[in-house]
């Protein structure tokens, strides 16, 4: 199971510049899709910033996701 609490997550996504939206898909019981709309930055590192992000809130499910 994916356990990743969305107060957590919103709260470091406010704080990386660029990203304006997000959304968190659970397409499996231990996998996620991640979808970033990111304006006025470079979004490779929007996306950096956005997994450093996932793995402070959940580090076992950011090692599954990027091996």
């Amino acid at each position: 199971m994916v356990a990743i609490p969305p107060v957590a997550f919103s709260t470091l996504a406010d704080r990386t510049p660029g990203l304006q939206m997000f959304q968190i898909v659970q397409t499996e019981p231990t996998k996620l899709r991640v979808r970033l709309k990111v304006h006025g930055a470079d979004p490779d590192r929007v996306w950096g910033r956005s997994r450093t992000a996932l793995s402070v809130c959940s580090p076992s499910t950011v090692s599954s996701m990027f091996p």
